[in-house]
């Protein structure tokens, strides 16, 4: 904890409510069969590793990963990039209105109006 996170780097995604970790799996998914299947484990294993990767050609490994960049997420055993299919973006009966439980979560892990005014903490480099 406490160091910085560099394009290149392997590293686990943690679902902190469960404390398990996200893993790939090689089975479709349920609601889009031509996406691989994640699921979450409260064991290590070698499938929770994800590589990260540069959005754009011009991030080189070995550099820092900042704050609002865009990152590409590779599963490490498969080789499969982690997305979230189209269609669970559209959320049923919410008018384009992104529920209260969401932007309260959103602002514990972005907190903007602190961006330009705090220094940096550990989740922003």
């Amino acid at each position: 904890m406490g160091e910085y996170v560099e394009y290149g780097n392997e590293i686990q995604l943690l679902h902190v409510d469960t404390n398990s970790f996200l893993q790939g799996t090689k089975h479709c998914a349920d609601e889009d069969n031509s996406c691989n299947k994640i699921v979450l484990v409260t064991y290590g294993t070698k499938d929770i590793y994800f590589k990260t990767l540069g959005g754009f050609k011009y991030k080189q490994e070995g550099d820092r990963i900042h704050y609002n960049d865009q990152i590409v997420l590779q599963n490490v055993s498969y080789g499969m990039y982690l997305h979230v299919t189209e269609r669970f973006l559209k959320i049923d009966g919410l008018d384009g209105k992104v529920p209260d439980n969401l932007i309260q979560g959103l602002k514990k892990i972005c907190p903007k109006e602190n961006d330009r005014k705090a220094p940096p903490n550990m989740y922003v480099p």
